[in-house]
């Protein structure tokens, strides 16, 4: 309710607004509203009227489903493809580096997050010296890196998750009851990267623990266990 004067602009997001005169509001009035019946430019005509949409909150969870959906079964397929030319060596051996490189893959995946943007800087500085030739090639390798691992973390942790339970707990022999496994893991990990508020910080972990993995499945030797015979 305004009865005063305002010299200036108004500028406020509200359902209800009632203006005593049409020269109370001296400068421009915005409004931002959910209220679509509201109607102020009987008294302002030069009013900013901003009516936003009560989303429908069962059409968006829809949304985000047929989302994670799609991806998870684009994920199950990946799955299969690299199964097949890989005869499951590659999850085998992600599993086995996660496993035995815990560590290692906290802090190497921690470590190529948070070194970004220093290492931006120093490529702007390199770049500032005429050192070109370097500086290029390393900021396209390490982007592509971290844009690869930032799209496919989910597959990463999916698959070493789904290797994990599968081999101690599900024991899957046929295909039909693996891929089942396979796509309701992606599934439900798309779904908790989309919970409110703490959505976003699951998945930079997952992006951080999936790079990582990466990092250690191509770093990391195996660990080969030596018989000592008597």
């Amino acid at each position: 309710n305004v009865s005063g004067s305002i010299e200036e602009d108004l500028r406020c997001e509200i359902n209800t607004l009632d203006i005593s005169g049409n020269d109370n509001v001296k400068g421009n009035l915005f409004v931002n509203t959910y209220n679509k019946e509201l109607n102020i430019k009987d008294k302002y005509p030069n009013a900013t009227v901003n009516v936003k949409e009560v989303k429908n909150v069962s059409k968006s969870f829809g949304n985000i489903l047929l989302k994670a959906v799609i991806s998870s079964l684009g994920f199950t397929l990946l799955y299969v493809i690299v199964k097949k030319i890989t005869k499951g060596k590659a999850y085998e051996k992600m599993l086995d580096k996660a496993k035995n490189n815990t560590l290692f893959v906290v802090l190497s995946g921690a470590i190529s997050i948070l070194a970004f943007p220093a290492l931006f800087v120093l490529l702007i500085l390199l770049s500032v010296l005429g050192l070109y030739m370097i500086t290029l090639p390393v900021a396209v390798v390490y982007m592509a890196f971290l844009i690869v691992f930032v799209m496919l973390s989910v597959y990463v942790i999916g698959c070493t998750i789904f290797e994990y339970t599968n081999k101690k707990y599900i024991k899957a022999e046929k295909l039909s009851l693996e891929l089942v496994g396979v796509f309701f893991t992606f599934l439900s990990l798309n779904l908790i990267c989309k919970i409110p508020k703490i959505g976003t910080y699951i998945y930079m972990a997952m992006v951080m623990i999936a790079v990582g993995i990466m990092i250690a499945y191509f770093l990391k030797g195996d660990n080969k266990t030596k018989e000592i015979k008597k």
